[in-house]
């Protein structure tokens, strides 16, 4: 499966929040801006190019600028994103992370 680019998310130029109390599962996609997603309560599978991990209440996953990712709730989730253009970023879009997730294990 090729993940699609997300026109839409090319098309804001400001930081953006939202907070779901039913997350939608979403198909493999990318886009420039770099996302950080907390899972509140409940599970998420969260995929990061071909990393994969099941997200809890307090983790987090971090996708840098066009990091192929899809999400995929367990249950019932409650999350949060945060959405930030690439404009305000500096070097930080062009980079790449070690391990694109954020939890009590590691």
């Amino acid at each position: 499966m090729h993940p699609k680019l997300f026109v839409k998310r090319e098309q804001t130029a400001k930081i953006y929040c939202n907070h779901y109390k039913k997350p939608s599962n979403t198909e493999f996609h990318f886009h420039s801006h770099i996302e950080l997603y907390l899972v509140e309560e409940g599970e998420v599978d969260v995929w990061v190019g071909t990393r994969y991990r099941r997200l809890r209440a307090g983790d987090m996953a971090v996708m840098l600028s066009y990091d192929a990712h899809r999400y995929k709730v367990v249950g019932d989730a409650r999350i949060t994103y945060l959405i930030v253009p690439p404009s305000m970023c500096g070097e930080l879009g062009s980079k790449a992370l070690s391990l694109p997730f954020i939890t009590e294990c590691e």
